[in-house]
């Protein structure tokens, strides 16, 4: 092996390891690993035109330990603020249908009441009560007959307090605002059929 070669496999060891490092960022945190799975389960698998699909949403805590989590908040949806937590679909075309829902601007300041604490191997539902729904989910009905793709989307990815609008005299807020993983992505998708 001449030295170009060993320099060659060496870069590739190199990009492969941070790869692997950047993939599994959650292996190396000092607390837990982050493994949760999300679910979403229509209804029905067939519907009819003008008729508004129900799509329940479960977010699965895979870890050994609990994990703290916020749901759906005001604006979640249209990613004006953490956590981001919304829907889109797609037609037969690959075309987003989602609309965006006008808003009053108006959002409520994280509470405690928004953190909930996900025991290892039970659901959380983000849209449960207490928290916001996706408000173009709450209105879709599909106009034209075909197979739509619904995917859902969660994302924690912000360590920016006022992302999170969390208010700065609030220190249990703030203590509980640290606890929740800052590296959560999670999405899943399903496929229903409108006749």
């Amino acid at each position: 092996m001449n030295r170009r070669e060993f320099l060659k496999k060496g870069l590739v060891g190199v990009v492969v390891g941070i790869l692997f490092i950047s993939g599994c960022g959650n292996l190396l945190g000092p607390d837990y690993d982050v493994v949760l799975e999300v679910f979403i389960e229509p209804d029905k698998s067939v519907y009819s035109v003008g008729e508004h699909p129900e799509i329940s949403v479960k977010i699965y805590n895979k870890t050994q330990k609990p994990i703290w989590l916020v749901g759906s908040l005001e604006d979640s949806d249209i990613k004006w603020r953490y956590p981001y937590c919304w829907f889109d679909v797609y037609d037969e075309k690959g075309t987003n249908i989602r609309e965006i829902i006008p808003r009053c601007g108006f959002m409520s300041n994280l509470s405690k009441e928004n953190f909930v604490l996900v025991q290892p191997g039970q659901f959380f539902d983000p849209y449960m009560e207490g928290f916001s729904n996706d408000l173009f989910m709450t209105i879709w009905k599909p106009e034209k007959s075909g197979i739509y793709r619904v995917v859902f989307n969660y994302s924690t990815k912000s360590d920016d307090i006022s992302e999170w609008l969390c208010p700065a005299s609030d220190e249990y807020c703030i203590e509980l605002f640290h606890k929740v993983p800052k590296d959560i992505e999670l999405k899943s998708e399903k496929t229903i059929e409108v006749i």
